[in-house]
């Protein structure tokens, strides 16, 4: 199957401080991709600021409801060795994809066929990856789950009963949320136990990557207005942001205070400082964002930025240029790290794909299509 397939479940991942969907999780461009922009800490960032960004789109993303008009009919989708996939299953993480990318509707019956089975591959992997696990007896203590879906309550303001309402909304359960921060647990443990224990990154690498990268690196002060989708939002409801947000950017155009706009229509972070989120370093910014950010000078602005978290217009306040210095111990040590993840996202990609050539793997193919034609046909 092809890889372009989407991640519903980053959004979780992050939530329970993953850094990313996994090794090459593609979006539905059909590139890898980063599942959803985010702004990481900065040293002289407090972090409740980034969270607060940070989390809204983690329930804007995972914690809406699955809407489905159209008749399904279930059934195993895929036989993974000795476990089974329901459609129902794939159903439930197809919805959330089309929740956040509506566009996706309107795409002919073959387009979504094939989005379905990247999206199927997807689940396919992440099922390999758990039974690996189990394999290699790894285990994720309740206690550790306790404590992740503690941590996402607390960054989110929510109560027991609150998560519990904006989890049925989405037709889960606490119990399904629990199981699924398991499961990307363990498959964070499987990296750090076969790939990153074993991977070694030289002094000779790091000089070769500093040298490759010697032009510096570009951090830019940034300030934003955020217009988040929330929980539960209707299509109408969406809409309406999304005029709401150009109307601010024709303000901005006319001459009016970026920072004044920020302080009373955003809902992100550093609203109170005229959406001032400190200094971000380029690399570290979503892909959309990065392309939309990197050729502004400060006092310049983006365009709306539309995401599947919300709506967004940029400020670039400042920008900079810091060196890496081979004899910066700092540099280095970022340098390491970003070579240490590229080369661990590179091996877990081939680990998975010999999991799959291994594995004994079934995909009934007509419950797809036949569904895919069914949902259409009812739009």
């Amino acid at each position: 199957m092809d890889s372009a397939a989407a991640c519903p479940e980053a959004r979780s991942r992050r939530a329970v401080g993953a850094e990313q969907c996994g090794p090459g999780s593609p979006g539905t461009d059909g590139q890898a991709a980063e599942s959803f922009p985010y702004f990481p800490r900065d040293k002289g960032m407090p972090m409740n600021r980034v969270l607060s960004f940070f989390l809204a789109w983690v329930l804007a993303g995972t914690l809406q409801p699955s809407v489905s008009t159209a008749k399904t009919v279930d059934g195993i989708v895929a036989v993974i060795n000795s476990d089974i996939l329901l459609y129902s299953e794939l159903e439930q993480e197809w919805q959330r994809l089309l929740q956040a990318n509506p566009s996706l509707r309107n795409e002919p019956p073959a387009k979504q066929q094939q989005l379905q089975r990247d999206l199927l591959q997807h689940l396919v992997r992440n099922r390999l990856t758990t039974q690996e696990a189990k394999r290699l007896k790894l285990t994720v203590a309740d206690a550790e789950v306790d404590r992740a879906i503690a941590g996402i309550k607390k960054e989110n303001g929510l109560s027991d009963q609150q998560l519990e309402v904006v989890l049925g909304q989405e037709g889960r359960s606490l119990e399904e949320l629990r199981q699924q921060v398991r499961e990307e647990m363990l498959r964070g443990r499987i990296m750090e136990r076969i790939f990153k224990s074993k991977t070694v990154i030289t002094e000779d690498q790091i000089d070769h990557y500093l040298q490759t990268h010697s032009g510096g690196e570009l951090r830019q002060r940034l300030a934003v207005i955020a217009l988040p989708v929330t929980a539960g939002m209707s299509s109408a409801e969406i809409e309406a942001l999304r005029k709401q947000a150009e109307t601010i950017h024709e303000r901005l155009d006319a001459g009016d205070d970026f920072a004044k706009l920020a302080g009373k229509y955003s809902q992100g972070p550093g609203a109170d400082e005229g959406g001032d989120i400190g200094f971000i370093a380029a690399g570290d910014l979503a892909q959309p964002l990065r392309e939309a950010t990197q050729h502004l000078k400060p006092g310049q602005y983006t365009r709306v930025l539309q995401t599947k978290g919300g709506f967004y217009i940029l400020k670039i306040l400042e920008a900079k240029t810091e060196s890496r210095s081979g004899a910066d111990a700092q540099v280095r040590e970022r340098a390491s790290r970003e070579l240490m993840r590229a080369e661990v996202n590179r091996k877990f990609e081939e680990w998975v794909k010999d999991l799959e050539k291994r594995a004994f793997i079934q995909i009934n193919s007509d419950l797809l299509t036949n569904n895919v034609t069914n949902a259409k046909t009812a739009n």
